[in-house]
């Protein structure tokens, strides 16, 4: 398979939505979306591979191997994922069909590097989430968690950005990282840095 793009989130960092918005580029494989009147964001199920511990629940809308899933040879396709993997063989998974088989892949990882920024994505997973819960909300415990992700991962490439920076505090310093990291992995890329912009703005912030 040629080109893959996934974006690993925690919810109500806006993984989903940064997921269609970079579906709007020409370079990348166009997804549908439904929004919910909470500005809750959600691609459609049928266009693209859903969160790996998914795949494993008995629910024919959401349980499709990814190898089920029709992905373009010549655009970037993309995927995105909670990353919350069972065990270390659905990890081991994930890697493989999301990155391995791939010729070209990358990583994109949304998450918090301050108080600010776990507030942010905090306020829009309770207002989006019917059922949350998230026991811990610890810088320490988010980064904690990122450095795990980034161990797992290992040299594959990674983005790292801050969901705060990205559609609240520093958006164009987030969309050039995006962008040229982006165009470091697939080669340069039609969409413009205005064009991602106004999508961006597009999110409730």
């Amino acid at each position: 398979m040629n080109k893959i793009c996934n974006v690993v989130y925690p919810g109500g960092a806006g993984g989903e939505f940064l997921t269609w918005a970079l579906s709007q580029s020409p370079d990348f494989k166009s997804l549908s979306v439904d929004i919910e009147s909470t500005d809750k964001w959600t691609v459609n199920p049928q266009e693209m591979p859903n969160h790996i511990h998914k795949e494993y629940e008995d629910n024919p809308l959401y349980n499709r191997k990814f190898i089920d899933y029709d992905f373009s040879d010549t655009l970037i396709n993309l995927a995105r994922d909670h990353m919350k993997p069972d065990s270390i063989e659905m990890f081991e998974e994930y890697v493989q069909t999301r990155y391995d088989c791939w010729n070209k892949a990358v990583i994109i990882i949304l998450y918090p590097k301050d108080k600010d920024s776990i507030d942010y994505i905090t306020r829009h997973a309770k207002q989006k989430i019917v059922r949350y819960i998230r026991p811990n909300l610890s810088i320490e415990s988010f980064q904690k968690g990122l450095n795990k992700k980034i161990e797992m991962f290992g040299d594959r490439n990674k983005i790292i950005l801050d969901p705060f920076d990205l559609y609240v505090r520093d958006i164009d310093s987030s969309i050039d990282k995006l962008k040229n990291e982006l165009e470091n992995v697939f080669g340069q890329l039609h969409i413009s840095k205005h064009t991602i912009k106004k999508l961006i703005s597009v999110r409730q912030p």
